[in-house]
């Protein structure tokens, strides 16, 4: 696992929901284990109420790349229910998602050895619902611009609005 100059912002909730997993994870020498054990030890706790809006904890729905490949959006849960529009920390995308902030991307190898570039482009609230974040991120990209209209035989005639001979 790589995390170079990552940073990961946790409540004291999550926080304490990773340590009770890394007690299970005792002894395991696995990438998604050594993630745990780092993420335990490393992350930055805070209040729930202080935790930065772009930062993803359980609850909030997630949209992230995988090797450029976008995903979500789906809820960052501790426990999988039926449905496919959760991400369980019980994975290591799960895990390598929680607590990074929007726009922060972290490399995490494989236990096979592959490696996986995974970047968290949005956060969203964790009362919102997946149609209203499909539509949050569909009006974020899509910026309208009124159409410009020029009255014909309006205003006079520059010779810097001659195009030329090219033109013809």
């Amino acid at each position: 696992m790589t995390t170079d100059g990552v940073s990961w912002h946790l409540t004291s909730g999550d926080h304490l929901i990773l340590e009770g997993m890394v007690t299970a994870f005792a002894g395991e020498d696995t990438a998604y284990a050594r993630m745990l054990r780092r993420k335990a030890r490393h992350g930055r706790i805070y209040l729930a109420a202080d935790l930065p809006e772009n930062a993803a904890r359980l609850g909030s729905w997630v949209t992230y790349t995988v090797n450029g490949v976008s995903y979500g959006p789906h809820r960052l849960v501790e426990k999988p229910e039926t449905g496919s529009d959760q991400l369980s920390i019980g994975g290591l995308r799960g895990l390598a998602l929680l607590g990074l902030l929007e726009g922060s991307a972290v490399v995490v190898e494989t236990d096979d050895g592959c490696r996986e570039n995974i970047t968290l482009v949005k956060v969203a609230p964790r009362n919102a619902t997946p149609d209203t974040v499909a539509t949050q991120r569909n009006v974020a990209e899509v910026i309208a611009f009124p159409g410009r209209r020029k009255q014909a035989g309006v205003g006079h005639w520059a010779p810097e609005d001659d195009p030329g001979p090219s033109a013809a």
